[in-house]
């Protein structure tokens, strides 16, 4: 009996250990940069993207102008699958925002809690059409990052 448990506490120790080495894997940071075809608009975008083991934080901008004005943050549900994850504003604007429905969108097909900072103005020609179609091609763009991130992370 007395070795039984010992064998238990072994398991338990070596399972507490997996968890701890798994938890401390560096993160994975990927920066790219994303523009609309010239055909489409003139809207484009720097991504930072913070690759975690259950989690991923990503920054949306002008890399020529960094700021940070806005933050959302969305829960996932293991699986996946659904574009209506809770989401909640952290700071900043929660009206009307693209960094709200891209961490929303994000999280809902990764199915990891996404933190997202929009932080495109709208420039010269480029306005909130441009935007949306901005978003819709970075939320590809992100899904094959990642899943490329966490899949080098798996290894």
């Amino acid at each position: 009996h007395v070795e039984g448990e010992r064998q238990k506490s072994i398991g338990r120790l070596g399972a507490t250990m997996a968890t701890t080495a798994a938890a401390l894997r560096r993160p994975e940071v990927v920066e790219f940069t994303a523009a609309l075809p010239p055909s489409v608009g003139t809207a484009r975008a720097s991504v930072c993207m913070v690759v975690l083991d259950q989690q991923i934080l990503v920054w949306i901008g002008d890399r020529g102008d960094p700021m940070l004005q806005n933050m959302h943050y969305a829960v996932g549900f293991a699986g996946g699958g659904k574009s209506d994850a809770p989401v909640t504003t952290l700071f900043g604007n929660r009206f009307h925002n693209l960094g709200e429905k891209l961490s929303q969108r994000l999280c809902g097909k990764l199915g990891v809690p996404v933190v997202c900072s929009w932080n495109v103005r709208h420039g010269a020609g480029a306005g909130p059409e441009e935007s949306d179609l901005l978003s819709n091609l970075l939320v590809k763009e992100i899904m094959a990052k990642c899943q490329s991130s966490l899949q080098r992370q798996q290894r």
